[in-house]
């Protein structure tokens, strides 16, 4: 049987793709060693989803901005005390 677990980090954020803006939603999971799993969650432009439109690049882009942004929160987190748990990277 396999075990799932949750996300330890779920961002929403806006992010350019070559000229057009998106919403990006995406997870990350995380231990004491950093970040080991991303996922992109939904591309969306005013609610509609764009996954489908994207390419290899696109994705590579997207998975970085979310490892960069949930870096960002978590560090901005821990600056103020807020993390839960052992683990300060996330």
């Amino acid at each position: 049987m396999k075990t799932y677990t949750l996300p330890d980090m779920q961002v929403s954020f806006d992010y350019q793709i070559r000229k057009q803006w998106v919403t990006v939603k995406g997870s990350v999971w995380g231990d004491k060693n950093g970040i080991y799993k991303i996922e992109i969650n939904d591309v969306l432009i005013e609610d509609m989803p764009v996954i489908g439109l994207l390419t290899e690049a696109d994705f590579d882009d997207i998975e970085t901005a979310i490892e960069n942004e949930a870096l960002a929160i978590a560090s901005d987190n821990h600056a103020v005390g807020d993390i839960p748990g052992p683990y300060p990277t996330l």
